[in-house]
């Protein structure tokens, strides 16, 4: 029996050992010929390799789905658990070359990998694609709009094993993994329940120091009889990133408008606060008002309540996320299983954007022009000095200077899934194939984006849920908000055979399925805002009443029709109006009566002229004015016109010498500025139906794209001897996409995808690994749809449009998109005996057809001055135009020190991960009109080192992660952009600078009797400051939400990493 434990403990040795070098398990599947000891000759039994290959078929290994195991990351329950991975962030935190792409508002957008990031890299549970990225064309209101382009998160408590794929790899995955894959499995009933038992209960609770989260979660598992079950719920909930603790010290100083009285200006009163409107005796006593002005204060507040482009910190924000999971099933007989699942994930993150100012300054409101506006003078009602004065000059426009500026942004994921599965277990006895899974699932995901804009709470409260009303004159709200939902139908089946041809064994696995897809995206857009102006009443005083012979020039306000010397109809004064009927009814008599005075046989009788009309015409709808025209003849009708109107500006002209000297009796009363608001009104308007535009316009319709796509997949992973392995895989994807929203290309495509991967194992203790595969990414839904721009009113005709003019939508772009491609090739030798492994490997990666955005085809002028030249032809949108070639070298490496010294305690080891991402070439299509790729997606090189200790006795142990990461590389966030005009500029994605940096981590864990395990971390132990790129990211022109308005560099602190930091863990499983 010592015979046969030696090999066993050596396969375990060496599989701990890549496990730990790579957070994977060596492939513990390999034949009993294959294995590699110090002496080949020392092999064990087959029985007990078939014993131990049992037992590891549970877990997740490098290879199980490719033979090099080159690109390859795994992660277990266990490995999540050990690494305290609490969110996305910390998934892939000690494994260069695999990043979290950041939504820039609390969410995140996927994975950034070998160059390529979101939609290029796929994202998959149990096989099912998860929600595409969806980025929305803008900006629609204003600065600020929803924008949205998060993707779900996974629930990490429900996982039990993960496996990313850094390379081409659309034979396993088909479209989306171009650079990568990131694929989820989820838990069953047996990860729960021990062995030898029916039922089991975990349960965990941990916290995060760094942005106070917590995590409760509660698995149960059970089996009775034929049935079994699985029910896991997870709560979790947190806060922003907390930046360094340093960012938090101090306070910060700033300019504000407030409102104060201006001594230098008339004086006012408002008519509505004099009793019976006894304006001389509201001015003899007192009550005359200073009118208001706006005046900058120095205000100072601590960091944390600072707003504005100067903030220094992370912008709050709130998160939570609660998960269900259930898992039924029944095994009809020893080969037969049947079973269901259901899972339901809800996740909110609410974050209010800080860098946007609360306030009002002197410099926003402009005086200069405001002071120059009818309706922006400084007149206000009772003591509210900033009733009036805002940022606008408009009358029934602008933030009012009384409120507080409010910008929120909320995010709102769900997903749904209900699933059903068979299992066929052939338990050796069926010739065709082993296993058997046959599957359907539907997944519904949604996920909400909403940008609320407030500015109706008195300063300084900033209230995300007031309301503007008729009491609070100019405050504002604007939502903008999407709904992006994204359905999968999939049926799969897979099938396994091993099995033996001559000396060589195979693995086959065949994949045939059928998805049936939908995608939506709805709009809405409005602003509320209060609207309320006032009128300036003329008042005369009671000794000097108003003459009769002024009013029939008159409006209802006691002003001459025209105020000014322009004749009617002026566009100088909007009250000047040729159909003004106070107006036409004094100036056609006027004329009437001046035409007859000067003629003694041509007489006109007005009522007569008019009665005749109406007589000829008994139905008709004409004014006086237009009778006389029709019934005098155009010429005679100018004469008449002509004479009415001297006679109104000789009336006009004696009206304005009384008004000027009875204004100037006023004057010496204080009564020159008496005031009257006029009803106060909220107005919502849809922000969406712009008018006379060609700007974006697209929240009236739904956008509808729904496909399908047909696969079948064969993979063949043999072992020819012990010297060699083979893998061989082959993906056909059939993808059809249809809409019924104009000027989506219903396109199809077929698309083959293969995978080639070799193992050579000369010796004992080396193997060289080669790898080459191919990768493809559909057009996504948003790029299908395409840019947006609605057409002015009156044009639908001539662009072929039908409806309402915002419902008339022009893409710019309209060729086909193809399907982005690359090709990866990758080589490696792994190292290995009983100190240790070493695997190192190069890659090289070439994408070709990259769909780029905000580009537009180059035509060459042939007429007119311009000949010869090159202009853009307008056609603004996506295009297939960019080309990147990116090598690389990977590192993997663990050492057992106790095998390199004796003295050194049994379980300690230290471990090494190395990536480096290099940009090798990359071209834009000469014929397009955009910018060549910018590499913001690309990690900077970062190696991690590790030491580890597991005791022997597996009841304790420890860990320490050293992680050092270089700057990024300037030249990678740069490129030249073709102007389209023959001129080239360059370009940067950011003017960020990230630094090299360094941090050390320690974690441990202890078991606690068989039930209990308490788990601890600190992070970055010397309380470094840093920024990782990642988070810095966010201020480049690639990032999902850009942030920008930084107004110094020194101000991009806010994107430090957290300073020292603390995580703990209870774990408890029966």
């Amino acid at each position: 029996m010592k015979q046969n434990l030696l090999p066993i403990f050596k396969l375990s040795t060496l599989c701990l050992s890549l496990m730990l070098a790579t957070s994977a398990m060596a492939d513990t599947a390999i034949k009993a010929t294959d294995l590699k000891t110090p002496n080949k000759t020392n092999t064990a039994p087959t029985t007990e390799l078939e014993a131990l290959r049992f037992v590891a078929d549970k877990q997740l290994t490098r290879k199980a789905n490719e033979v090099t195991g080159l690109g390859k990351v795994v992660k277990t329950a266990e490995t999540i658990n050990k690494e305290q991975v609490l969110n996305i962030r910390d998934l892939t935190r000690y494994d260069p070359g695999i990043a979290v792409v950041e939504q820039g508002r609390g969410a995140s957008s996927g994975y950034s990998i070998r160059g390529m990031d979101k939609n290029r890299v796929a994202v998959l549970v149990d096989g099912i694609n998860q929600a595409q990225h969806y980025a929305l064309q803008g900006p629609v209101a204003g600065k600020n709009y929803a924008a949205g382009g998060a993707i779900n998160e996974i629930e990490y408590e429900n996982v039990r094993s993960i496996e990313i794929s850094k390379g081409a790899n659309s034979s396993e995955h088909g479209s989306g993994a171009l650079s990568g894959s990131v694929a989820f499995v989820t838990k069953t009933a047996d990860d729960i329940i021990k062995d030898g038992k029916d039922w089991g209960v975990q349960t965990k609770t941990a916290y995060a120091s760094k942005n106070n989260a917590w995590v409760n979660s509660v698995a149960a598992a059970g089996k009775a009889g034929s049935f079994s079950g699985l029910v896991i719920y997870t709560d979790r909930r947190g806060q922003e990133y907390k930046a360094h603790d340093d960012a938090y010290q101090g306070s910060q100083s700033f300019d504000r408008a407030v409102a104060t009285t201006d001594p230098n200006n008339h004086t006012f009163l408002m008519a509505n606060e004099c009793a019976n409107g006894d304006y001389e005796a509201c001015a003899s006593g007192g009550q005359t008002k200073l009118q208001a002005k706006p005046t900058n204060v120095r205000d100072k507040v601590n960091v944390k309540d600072y707003t504005g482009p100067n903030r220094l910190i992370p912008n709050p924000l709130t998160q939570d996320s609660k998960s269900l999971l259930l898992r039924p099933g029944y095994q009809l007989n020893d080969k037969h299983y049947v079973g269901g699942v259901y899972e339901t994930t809800k996740q909110n993150y609410a974050m209010q954007d800080k860098t946007v100012p609360a306030y009002l300054t002197v410099h926003d409101i402009d005086k200069s022009r405001l002071s120059n506006h009818a309706q922006a003078n400084g007149y206000y009602q009772g003591n509210n000095l900033g009733e009036r004065i805002r940022d606008a000059i408009g009358a029934n426009s602008g933030y009012g200077i009384n409120y507080a500026h409010g910008v929120f942004y909320d995010e709102k994921h769900q997903k749904d899934r209900l699933g059903l599965e068979y299992v066929y277990d052939s338990k050796g006895e069926n010739k065709w194939f082993d296993d058997v899974r046959v599957s359907y699932d539907k997944q519904d995901i949604t996920l909400r984006s909403q940008l609320t804009n407030t500015h109706c709470s008195t300063y300084p409260h900033i209230d995300k849920n007031c309301t503007p009303d008729v009491n609070k004159p100019f405050s504002v709200k604007e939502v903008d908000n999407n709904a992006y939902k994204e359905q999968h139908n999939l049926i799969k089946a897979v099938f396994n055979k091993k099995l033996a041809l001559g000396s060589t064994h195979h693995h086959i696995n065949l994949q045939v399925g059928y998805d049936k897809f939908n995608s939506s995206l709805s709009r809405e857009d409005y602003r509320l805002a209060t609207h309320q102006s006032y009128q300036k009443l003329d008042y005369t005083p009671l000794s000097n009443p108003l003459p009769d012979e002024f009013k029939p020039i008159l409006g209802s306000d006691n002003r001459p029709i025209c105020l000014d010397a322009h004749g009617y109809g002026s566009t100088h004064n909007h009250a000047c109006n040729t159909n003004n009927s106070t107006y036409q009814n004094f100036a056609i008599k006027q004329g009437i009566e001046q035409y007859n005075q000067k003629t003694n046989t041509d007489k006109i009788n007005y009522q007569a002229v008019i009665d005749k009309y109406d007589k000829q015409h008994p139905n008709n709808t004409l004014k006086p004015f237009e009778k006389i025209k029709q019934s005098l003849g155009q010429e005679k009708y100018n004469k008449i016109d002509k004479l009415g109107f001297d006679a109104y500006a000789k009336l006009r002209k004696q009206w304005a010498d009384w008004a000027n000297k009875n204004s100037q009796q006023n004057a010496k009363k204080g009564t020159d500025n008496i005031y009257e608001p006029n009803q106060a009104t909220v107005v919502k308007d849809d922000k969406c139906k712009y008018s006379e535009t060609n700007s974006y316009a697209d929240c009236s319709t739904t956008r509808h794209i729904s496909g399908n796509n047909y696969f079948i997949a064969l993979k063949d992973n043999m072992t020819i001897n012990k010297y060699v392995d083979l893998g061989l895989g082959a993906r056909y994807d059939r993808i059809k996409h249809k809409s019924d929203v104009p000027l989506v290309d219903n396109s199809a495509s077929n698309q083959l995808s293969w995978n080639f991967g070799v193992v050579v194992k000369p010796t004992n203790w080396l193997d060289i690994a080669y790898r080459s595969s191919q990768g493809f990414r559909m057009p996504s839904f948003s790029e299908m749809y395409g840019e947006r721009f609605g057409v002015t009113i009156g044009k639908g005709t001539q662009h072929g449009c039908k409806g309402l003019w915002y419902t008339c939508e022009q893409t710019v772009h309209q060729t086909k998109l193809k399907p982005e491609k690359s090709f990866n090739q990758e080589i490696g030798a792994t190292l290995y005996n009983h100190l240790g492994s070493l695997e190192v490997s190069y890659f090289k990666n070439r994408y070709t057809d990259l769909i780029v955005g905000k580009s537009e085809e180059i035509r060459t002028l042939t007429q007119g001055a311009d000949a010869g030249k090159q202009r853009g032809k307008g056609d603004l949108g996506f295009h297939n135009g960019q080309d990147a070639d990116l090598t690389g070298i990977n590192i993997l490496g663990r050492l057992d020190l106790n095998a390199v010294n004796s003295r050194i305690p049994y379980g300690l080891y230290s471990t090494l991960a190395y990536n480096k991402v290099d940009v090798k070439g990359k071209t834009l299509n000469p014929t397009l009109a955009g910018t060549n790729m910018l590499f913001d997606a690309i990690q900077p090189s970062r190696y991690v080192v590790g030491i580890g200790y597991d005791a022997p006795s597996q009841k304790w142990g420890a860990n320490a992660m050293f992680t050092h990461s270089d700057a990024k590389n300037p030249s990678e966030i740069e490129a030249d952009k073709n102007l389209g005009n023959g001129n080239i500029q360059t370009k940067q994605a950011t003017k960020a600078k990230s630094t090299p940096w360094r941090t050390l981590d320690l974690s441990g864990y202890v078991n606690i009797k068989d039930n209990f395990t308490l788990r601890a971390g600190v992070y970055n132990v010397f309380d470094t400051y840093y920024t990782t790129w990642e988070s810095l990211r966010q201020t480049a022109e690639g990032a999902v939400n850009q942030h920008t308005g930084l107004s110094q560099d020194k101000h991009y602190g806010r994107y430090a990493a957290p300073g020292r930091n603390y995580q703990l863990a209870l774990e408890m499983k029966f």
